[in-house]
């Protein structure tokens, strides 16, 4: 009976011996575990900031690794940060938008948070062009602009998600000087039979072309040493 009441005894004691470590444990163990998980935050995004800044910057990787971090670390500011900068350049402006507002519900003061939303509030008629750039091929690209340009020398040609449903751009190198640069741009619209006004400066000539409706193209032809570049722009707006 006495022996009982003494396991008994023991029993509860150990119990509350337990229960008054824990108790005093447990601030260092939360503390610890901030400790933690600060770390593992810094070190990723770390990580993360070195993908955005290096020459690929590769944000598919960026977000692809920022999700998976964050499916345990929900409240990590700075990652969802780096995410919605990477979704901002890959024209996800919707997903960005959520990124952002998770930024700014974890820390109210982002200043780089309310300068992207801001962009992302689009006015109306206003065109936004994320930076990404995918590699276009000349045919697909003349076929856009109306236009067949045998006399100049393609150096690169992209499309770049925007807010609009289509922006190409290129870039061409003319052999001939520029004054024989803008007359040959010049001849190939109206032999293409093109609508376009012609604006010019001592260094550069514009054409703006608008034979169809809601779609805009820029050809710009600028002094480059003793030859022109020509640059392109192609927008369809809707």
């Amino acid at each position: 009976m006495h022996k009982g009441f003494l396991k008994l005894g023991l029993g509860i004691i150990i119990l509350v011996f337990a229960a008054i470590t824990a108790v005093l444990l447990y601030p260092n163990y939360k503390t610890q575990r901030a400790e933690q998980e600060k770390t593992a935050i810094a070190e990723k995004s770390s990580e993360l900031e070195r993908l955005v800044s290096s020459r690929e910057r590769d944000c598919d990787k960026v977000i692809s690794l920022a999700k998976d971090f964050l499916g345990s670390h929900k409240n990590a500011e700075s990652i969802w940060s780096l995410k919605g900068i990477c979704e901002y350049d890959n024209g996800e402006f919707d997903a960005a938008r959520i990124s952002f507002q998770k930024v700014l519900a974890l820390d109210p003061g982002h200043e780089p948070a309310k300068s992207y939303l801001a962009r992302l509030d689009f006015k109306p008629g206003e065109v936004v062009i994320a930076s990404r750039e995918l590699p276009a091929d000349r045919e697909t690209f003349e076929s856009r602009i109306g236009l067949a340009l045998s006399g100049l020398e393609l150096e690169k040609a992209v499309s770049r998600p925007a807010n609009i449903p289509e922006y190409l751009a290129a870039t061409y190198k003319s052999p001939s000087s520029y004054s024989e640069t803008a007359a040959y741009l010049k001849a190939q619209l109206e032999t293409a039979k093109l609508n376009y006004s012609q604006s010019e400066t001592a260094e550069r000539t514009v054409f703006l072309v608008f034979d169809l409706p809601r779609t805009q193209k820029f050809f710009t032809v600028s002094k480059d040493t003793d030859s022109a570049r020509v640059e392109i722009k192609y927008l369809r707006l809707e």
